[in-house]
């Protein structure tokens, strides 16, 4: 377009020109081609331009308010209503039932034993006393724990007792009373009657019974029947036991020898493998080799022992006691 305009901008001064006569004594050029060479137009899409804006030859003035626009209220709005609840019904208490009077107590109701004196009892616990003898009579007050109590007869029927209390009478639940006496004197009267004839003192068993228990004891520790187990010598009783020989037909006794020396005194017995035990009152058995050098059996014990096997109290070796 801006082309377009300068090359018709020349134009038109090239004809404002040729109007014009020539100044007196100029020389005249006259060109063959007076067309001036305009530079080649192309075509091209119109470009669309903006109009300008109108501008009128007023000026155009704006009222001022002179007052001050208000603060920026926010506009209210309705707020969501809250859902429907479901409507619950109301909870009401089923009126409590009234509790029943408490019976009239009438001694001719119950079979109640009266004791020839009243017998001191007490209390295990903090317990009421009521003006009958069950849970069913109204209480009439309370005794305190470990509180003593006359009671002067007793309801086999309900297990309570027939109690004097206060200016008259009540019963309280026999399962809460004792007739110890929680809190006895710490220092008893020391005033004993005088006894007479002898204290009692317990007899020895006898031999029979002491060999009763040594079969008992010996067939419990080789696990073998009693009927089994024979006492082939009894030596007596000593401090630390009875002395004895036996043995169990179920442990496969023979008739070997066998020699042993115990404090100079030599034994021999045909034991096949059993000795001289000790049998002690806990119900142990030990060899009186083992027990003399323990200290169980002491010299004039061996000695004894010796005179009973046979011996007659003589020491000597072994080999001399074959012979």
């Amino acid at each position: 377009m801006k082309r377009i305009i300068a090359a018709a901008a020349a134009a038109l001064l090239l004809l404002c020109g040729c109007s014009v006569g020539p100044r007196e004594g100029a020389d005249i050029l006259v060109s063959e081609d007076i067309t001036p060479e305009l530079p080649a137009v192309t075509a091209e899409e119109p470009v669309e331009e903006p109009e300008p804006p109108t501008v009128t030859d007023e000026e155009v003035t704006l009222p001022v308010e002179d007052t001050v626009a208000p603060p920026f209220e926010p506009e209210e709005t309705e707020s969501a209503e809250p859902a429907d609840e479901p409507d619950i019904p109301a909870q009401t208490e089923a009126p409590a039932e009234p509790e029943p009077e408490p019976p009239e107590f009438d001694f001719d109701d119950y079979d109640i034993l009266y004791f020839d004196s009243a017998e001191t009892l007490y209390s295990t616990i903090s317990l009421n006393v009521r003006e009958g003898p069950s849970v069913d009579y109204k209480s009439i007050g309370a005794i305190a724990k470990e509180q003593a109590v006359d009671a002067v007869g007793f309801v086999d029927e309900t297990g309570w007792y027939l109690i004097e209390y206060r200016d008259g009478y009540g019963f309280v639940s026999g399962y809460y009373m004792t007739d110890e006496d929680p809190n006895p004197p710490e220092n008893p009267s020391t005033d004993l009657p005088e006894m007479s004839g002898t204290l009692f003192t317990p007899s020895e068993p006898s031999e029979e019974d002491l060999k009763a228990k040594i079969i008992s004891d010996f067939a419990a520790k080789e696990g073998v029947s009693p009927d089994s187990v024979v006492l082939a010598k009894y030596y007596g009783s000593f401090d630390a036991g009875e002395v004895v020989f036996l043995y169990s037909t179920e442990l496969g006794y023979t008739q070997d020898m066998k020699y042993f020396s115990v404090a100079g005194y030599d034994f021999e017995l045909s034991s096949g493998g059993y000795s001289i035990d000790l049998h002690t009152s806990d119900g142990s058995f030990v060899s009186i080799s083992i027990a003399y050098d323990a200290g169980l059996l002491t010299d004039s014990d061996i000695a004894e022992i010796y005179a009973q096997s046979g011996g007659a109290g003589n020491r000597g070796s072994t080999e001399e006691q074959r012979r």
